[in-house]
């Protein structure tokens, strides 16, 4: 069994983490779970018990690797040059802002988990660890011409952009692009109005999307901004699909 997780990492200690899971086998993935844990302890514990089950694939909405002390990382530059005409291009990062992410990298790294873009193999790296970036994938899986706003604003602008980015995503479900099961959850989930709980559970979700389209094609419809050694992004490459 594969257990693809998706994690809205905080940055800092006093804000939850969103959380879902989706597990892969027989052919067959399914949404096994959507919510949000509070602290690092908590936080492991979720991971380690999908470790305990089988194969792990972590895709986490923040830094993972980083060797700048201050500034920003190539891969942060090399999103703005990619995606700053969509005004996606990411947040800068150095050790000193990402200390929580970063804290939390080696915690995986210290019970087997690769940091790096490879599938998980049962005999050879069962545990892997990419960061991603939602607005990003959104922006390549449905052919936007700009982020969509969901993080900033009043709560009536961001209860918009919350209508508009949960509309897509039922269309996509609906059209069997990510062909997942149990969408109940879901359901259950975007009747909701936008709270920062909600946002960071449906972006957790949508790390996980990106974990699952990365699995199912194999690596080859996505896209590896950065390197190993000062960071990277997995993207999803563009795509036909018109859901806007």
């Amino acid at each position: 069994m594969l257990y693809i997780l998706g994690i809205d990492l905080a940055w800092g200690d006093k804000n939850p983490d969103g959380l879902c899971c989706i597990s892969v086998g027989d052919n067959r993935a399914q949404i096994e779970y959507v919510g949000i844990s509070k602290g690092k302890v908590q936080l492991i514990e979720w991971v380690k018990k999908y470790t305990n089950q089988g194969k792990v694939l972590a895709m986490v909405d923040a830094p993972l690797l980083c060797l700048n002390q201050n500034g920003s990382r190539p891969v942060d530059r090399e999103s703005h040059r990619s995606f700053g005409k969509y005004k996606a291009g990411c947040y800068p990062v150095n050790k000193h802002l990402c200390r929580r992410p970063l804290e939390i990298a080696d915690c995986l790294k210290g019970f087997g988990f690769g940091i790096n873009w490879q599938l998980p193999q049962i005999d050879q790296q069962p545990y892997t660890a990419c960061e991603v970036y939602p607005h990003v994938a959104l922006i390549r899986w449905f052919n936007l011409n700009e982020r969509i706003k969901y993080k900033k604003g009043n709560l009536f602008q961001k209860n918009n952009g919350f209508s508009e980015l949960k509309q897509l995503l039922m269309k996509a479900f609906n059209n069997q692009f990510f062909a997942v099961d149990n969408l109940k959850i879901i359901q259950e989930l975007i009747a909701q109005p936008w709270s920062k709980k909600n946002e960071d559970q449906i972006d957790a979700l949508i790390c996980a999307l990106v974990g699952y389209w990365h699995w199912k094609h194999e690596g080859k419809q996505t896209e590896i901004l950065g390197d190993l050694d000062s960071g990277f992004i997995v993207v999803p490459k563009s795509c036909n699909l018109n859901l806007a």
